[in-house]
């Protein structure tokens, strides 16, 4: 038996319309926008909610005016630009930096304060590290590679190399 394909009143089943936002009650993506697949076509239940109502998809992207991403209220969606919906998202306080910029301690639990942060760059700009979560991942990294005997060897040799070339004898590591 064939499965029975989605339609617009489908899709209008899972809104839960208020007088706000109009919130999406099916599955959401990891972001928390929703999805709807309809025809074959799968989107973001923001863009069905714009192709619903005006009939074709917009010029630029769709953009969030309230910045929730389960909301489908068309009155809430507008055609926008990337650098649009970044300023929005800001305004929102929903931006990625801000989020991260408000968290006062690392995923394990160390203050994010000054003895114990450091500000590094990363491959889109520059980030916060936890200094403690570094040392410990120093750490457990010397250690795994003390336990392996080529490593262990390797150092060996290169102490040996070294104390000759400063013109000392050879001792053994233990």
């Amino acid at each position: 038996m064939p499965q029975r394909k989605n339609n617009e009143d489908d899709f209008w089943a899972k809104v839960d319309k208020t007088d706000g936002c109009w919130l999406w009650t099916g599955a959401p993506n990891n972001n928390g926008y929703g999805q709807f697949m309809m025809d074959g076509v799968h989107k973001l239940t923001h863009q069905w909610s714009w192709i619903f109502t005006h009939g074709e998809p917009p010029v630029g992207q769709i953009n969030h005016r309230c910045g929730v991403p389960a909301c489908v209220n068309p009155d809430h969606l507008y055609d926008g630009t990337q650098r649009q919906n970044v300023k929005d998202a800001v305004g929102h306080g929903t931006h990625i930096s801000i989020i991260h910029a408000s968290k006062t301690h690392c995923p394990q639990g160390h203050p994010y304060d000054e003895a114990n942060t450091s500000i590094e760059p990363t491959r889109t700009g520059v980030g916060r590290k936890c200094r403690t979560c570094h040392r410990e991942r120093q750490r457990e990294r010397y250690r795994r590679k003390m336990q392996d005997p080529a490593f262990r060897e390797a150092e060996r040799l290169r102490a040996e190399a070294k104390n000759r070339s400063r013109g000392h004898e050879p001792r053994l590591l233990r």
